[in-house]
């Protein structure tokens, strides 16, 4: 996958705003309930804990990217 620095920067800002917007106010009303229980947690602790490790993943992604284009 050959991406320029530019685009690399580019898509990281996209992705980071993303994740932002699952969790303030107008999309976290999406995931803020008490309940249903997820694996022991109410579903709003569930639904942050799921961005942040969509997030971990994205940026795990966005190293090698960086990685390959030096």
């Amino acid at each position: 996958m050959n991406m320029d620095q530019k685009q690399i920067n580019r898509w990281y800002i996209v992705f980071t705003v993303f994740i932002l917007l699952m969790l303030i106010f107008p999309v976290f009303a999406l995931g803020n309930y008490a309940k249903p229980l997820i694996l022991g947690m109410p579903k709003s602790m569930a639904w942050v804990l799921f961005w942040i490790l969509i997030e971990f993943i994205g940026l795990v992604i966005f190293i090698r990217l960086d990685k390959a284009e030096d």
